[in-house]
């Protein structure tokens, strides 16, 4: 007698989860699915267990009394990459612009923040520009990897719940107009 889908599909997840802790709370779950995702919290949080603890003395902020004076990040000297910039006068240097924080680009317009703007108030001109934009990273595989990671619980448990959301949420939309 064949299996159904769906049982198939819990016995495949199935074995791809690991056993939890000995008490076996997930066990007790009503369904597979919600078993499933029991044993996945219950993995995050052995996990989150096994990193050592940060002492206070190494958590300093930036720029403050006693810490690092600045953020490597913050200057356009020791950025490796396009990612790493947080201003333009940095990103000018790898779009092959001049100018610094007045960056002209080689076609002569002006690298200046992004502008997001809700879909149904662009105009046509716009959205035509958008839809080149996505399908040129799309074709290229650059939008693929932006997302798997955004969808992989496994290696960005935080993006989408806990105080990591909005931070986590704004880099992936820097890297993506990096992009």
């Amino acid at each position: 007698m064949p299996l159904t889908n769906a049982l198939r599909l819990s016995l495949f997840l199935s074995s791809f989860v690991s056993t939890v802790n000995s008490q076996g709370i997930c066990s007790s779950a009503p369904t597979p699915a919600l078993r499933i995702i029991c044993s996945q919290i219950s993995a995050w949080a052995n996990n989150a267990r096994s990193v050592p603890a940060v002492s206070p003395n190494s958590v300093r902020s930036p720029g403050g009394s006693g810490g690092a004076t600045a953020s490597l990040l913050a200057t356009s000297e020791t950025a490796r990459n396009a990612f790493e910039c947080v201003d333009i006068a940095c990103l000018c240097g790898f779009f092959g612009g001049t100018g610094g924080a007045n960056c002209v680009l080689r076609n002569g317009q002006r690298l200046t923040r992004a502008l997001r703007k809700e879909y149904r108030v662009m105009t046509d001109a716009e959205r035509q520009r958008y839809h080149t934009a996505m399908w040129t990273i799309k074709g290229n595989g650059d939008y693929d990897t932006l997302s798997r990671i955004h969808s992989s619980f496994q290696t960005s448990p935080g993006a989408h719940s806990g105080p990591a959301f909005l931070p986590w949420h704004r880099e992936f939309i820097k890297r993506q107009h990096i992009k």
